[in-house]
């Protein structure tokens, strides 16, 4: 053995050598710190610049979704990676276009029209309490406590301009959000055409890093997240789509007040599983306070036949879009998914309930495939 180096044997390699007095960076735990720190140097970072981050996320994610599209396109009929994107974009435009149209005008009318029976749901609220509400004498004593400076209706003053405040903070994220969008939507088209574009170079760039030993493992395994993570979300945007289709149609025919924006909103709750069930009970409840704000008596058909759309278009979403579009992608049992998105929920909130199938996925492909067998031929070794 040469002079200065020493053999170790650590659990997985037999044959490594040091030198008997390394650098700092020639020890491996110190060299897994640095690229950890690294790491969550770099996700910090991200948050902190999410208004640009994000858009660019989510132009790569659509790169991601429409990648097999394009390929297909190039290899098939010798489309240029670019032409296919432009095409796309183009499709998408259109669209959105036609969505802005139709649609929005639909939504905002629907809109004005539930802030203006607000009042009245309020009241007729309170009379089925027993309690005698009247909207404009309520606002009227609320504007008043609020500009009294006496200490017994100090604390009521206090929780109006609080309550105020929230309202004029919401209201100043909504205004921020409008004008965001437009800025946000040109990075997303800009980045989507560069990543489509650009994918098979991207990819290419990523793969210097993979090192050669263990090398056909770690792109099986790959190659296995990607199958899952890319059929779960394409799988996730189709039912998303049909279920607001459906539910909007079929809470139109049911008499559903406001059907297009409660029917398209559940469509985007459908993107996390279970999610979808909010917007059945705003639409129950709404249908409800409507129904016996027009009329004497309660019909418990309100009731039954927004909830028999509900389930009709769960039971499609569960029974043929799902396994035709996304199959068994994940591979995960129900109550795995719940505790996913409810872990996913509660340590990023909405961001973390979409992440939290594809990571659960991506986990147990990566359990099954490299850690169970690991630690089964390290626990063979023990006497």
């Amino acid at each position: 053995m040469p002079v200065g180096i020493r053999e170790i044997s650590p659990i997985g390699d037999q044959n490594t050598q040091i030198p008997s007095n390394p650098h700092l960076w020639q020890i491996r735990w110190v060299r897994d710190l640095a690229v950890l720190a690294a790491a969550l140097l770099i996700l910090w970072a991200a948050y902190l610049t999410r208004s640009v981050t994000a858009p660019i996320l989510i132009g790569a994610t659509l790169a991601y979704i429409f990648n097999p599209l394009i390929t297909y396109a190039d290899k098939r009929w010798r489309l240029p990676r670019w032409g296919g994107a432009a095409i796309i974009l183009t499709i998408v435009l259109i669209a959105m276009i036609g969505f802005v149209a139709l649609a929005v005008p639909s939504l905002a009318k629907q809109t004005d029209l539930l802030l203006d029976k607000l009042p009245r749901y309020v009241e007729l609220a309170g009379s089925r309490l027993g309690i005698n509400v009247d909207w404009n004498r309520l606002t009227r004593q609320l504007h008043t406590a609020a500009q009294v400076d006496s200490e017994q209706m100090k604390p009521i003053g206090q929780a109006i301009v609080f309550a105020l405040n929230v309202i004029k903070a919401a209201l100043l994220a909504i205004i921020g959000f409008i004008t965001y969008v437009p800025i946000a939507t040109i990075i997303i088209a800009f980045c989507f055409f560069f990543f489509c574009w650009h994918w098979a170079a991207i990819l290419a760039w990523f793969d210097q890093f993979i090192p050669k030993k263990g090398r056909d493992t770690t792109l099986d395994v790959l190659v296995k997240m990607d199958r899952s993570v890319s059929a779960f979300i394409r799988g996730r945007l189709m039912q998303a789509l049909v279920m607001g289709v459906i539910l909007s149609i079929g809470w139109w025919i049911a008499g559903v007040p406001y059907w297009l924006l409660l029917g398209m909103g559940c469509g985007l709750l459908n993107l996390v599983p279970f999610l979808a069930a909010v917007g059945w009970i705003v639409a129950i409840t709404l249908a409800t306070v409507d129904h016996l704000s027009t009329h004497a008596a309660f019909n418990i058909m309100v009731l039954v036949w927004p909830t028999a759309v509900y389930l009709v278009a769960q039971g499609l979403d569960g029974w043929v879009i799902e396994p035709v579009v996304q199959g068994k992608a994940t591979n995960l049992d129900p109550l795995t998914v719940l505790l996913a998105v409810l872990i996913g929920g509660s340590l990023a909130g909405l961001l973390g309930m979409l992440l939290a199938i594809p990571a659960a996925a991506c986990i147990k492909i990566l359990g099954h495939e490299v850690i169970v067998p690991r630690l089964r031929e390290y626990t063979a070794k023990i006497e």
